[in-house]
C-alpha cells in the first residue's frame, strides 16, 4: 500500500525534485503558474459494511514501507471527526534528490465519506531541501496541481482497496484499534454536537475492559489501596489524569515528568458531570499488565 505511494511521489514530482535539489525554485514556480489544472477531489467506493475510520487509522498508525529514492515517510492524523466522517492527514515523505540532497515533500489531505463514497482532496502540497536531522534548509516550493490530484486519487483508491481486500479479522482488528484507544476517546467531545451526542458515543464505545498502550507523563507514585497492586502511578495524557495500578518495583526510581510507556486494561473511566459544558473523559484508571 505505502510502496505504491512512494513510487507515485518519485514519478509525479520529478520536476519538483530537480528544482528543490538544484536550487532552481523559480523553475517549479513558473511551471506551477502555467499549470491550468484545477485542484479537485478524487472519489472511490468503499465496500459495503466497511467504515472509513478504521482504514484511515490503519494508514496513519501502521509502519510505512520505504525503498529506492524514498528513505522515510510518515502520515499523521490531525483531525478525526468520527461523527461527520471527516478527517485530515498530513504526509511527510523524505527522498533522495537528483544531486544527492535530501528533499522533504509534505502534503495536507482532506478526507470525507458519505453514502460509502470516500472523497480525498489535496489541500496543500510542497517540498524543500532538508538536512540529515530533517530540518528545512531550502526554499518551500509548491507542487503542481496535477501532482496534487494524482496524490488524492492514490489515497482514495488505496482506502477503497483496503476496504475490499482486508479480511474480516484484519478489519475488525483495525476497527478496535481505531475506536478503543486513549487518543480517539479523548478527542470525541471536540467533535460532538452536544453533550448527549458524546455520551451516547461513549456508551457504545466504552473503554472499560479494553487493552490500551500509550505513553503518559509520569507525575507521582503512591502506595496502592487496591488489593493485588503495590503502587498507583499517576500521570497525564495531555491534560487528562491517568492512574495506573501496578506492581512494577522499577517505578520507585522514576522521576516526575518522565515519559512512561503503559500497557494495561482499563478498569474505570470517569466522565464529566451534569453541570459541565462538555461530556468528556475526566479520569482513567488502568490495571497494568
Amino acid at each position: 500500500m505505502k510502496k505504491i505511494f512512494g513510487l507515485l511521489v518519485i514519478l509525479g514530482l520529478s520536476t519538483g525534485l530537480f528544482a528543490a535539489s538544484s536550487g532552481f525554485g523559480s523553475l517549479s514556480k513558473n511551471l506551477k503558474s502555467l499549470d491550468g489544472t484545477k485542484v479537485s477531489a478524487a472519489t472511490a467506493e468503499l465496500a459495503e459494511g466497511r467504515e472509513l475510520f478504521p482504514i484511515v487509522w490503519k494508514w496513519t498508525h501502521n509502519e510505512l514501507s520505504v525503498g529506492g529514492k524514498v528513505v522515510g515517510a510518515q502520515y499523521s492524523l490531525d483531525e478525526m471527526n468520527v461523527f461527520d466522517d471527516t478527517y485530515q492527514i498530513t504526509t511527510e515523505v523524505y527522498m533522495k534528490g537528483l544531486i544527492g540532497q535530501l528533499v522533504c515533500q509534505k502534503s495536507v489531505l482532506e478526507i470525507t465519506c458519505e453514502n460509502n463514497t470516500v472523497s480525498v482532496l489535496t489541500k496543500e502540497m510542497y517540498q524543500y531541501n532538508c538536512d540529515k536531522n530533517l530540518d528545512r534548509t531550502g526554499d518551500i516550493i509548491e507542487e503542481q496541481k496535477s501532482a496534487m490530484n494524482t496524490q488524492a486519487k492514490s489515497f482514495a483508491d488505496g482506502f477503497a482497496n483496503d476496504s475490499k481486500n482486508l479480511s474480516d479479522e484484519e478489519y475488525n482488528t483495525w476497527s478496535d484499534a481505531a475506536y478503543y484507544n486513549i487518543e480517539t476517546q479523548l478527542k470525541i467531545s471536540k467533535y460532538a454536537a452536544n453533550k448527549l451526542k458524546a455520551k451516547k458515543w461513549y456508551e457504545k464505545h466504552s473503554l472499560v475492559g479494553k487493552t490500551v498502550e500509550f505513553t503518559m507523563l509520569f507525575t507521582d507514585l503512591k502506595e496502592s489501596k487496591t488489593k493485588g497492586f503495590e503502587y498507583e502511578a499517576g500521570g497525564l495524557y495531555g491534560l487528562t489524569p491517568i492512574t495506573v495500578l501496578s506492581n512494577n518495583d522499577d517505578y520507585i526510581d522514576l522521576k516526575s515528568e518522565s515519559n512512561l510507556k503503559i500497557k494495561g486494561v482499563v478498569k474505570d473511566v470517569h466522565y464529566s458531570g451534569d453541570y459541565d459544558t462538555k461530556y468528556e473523559i475526566k479520569w482513567i484508571i488502568i490495571e497494568e499488565q
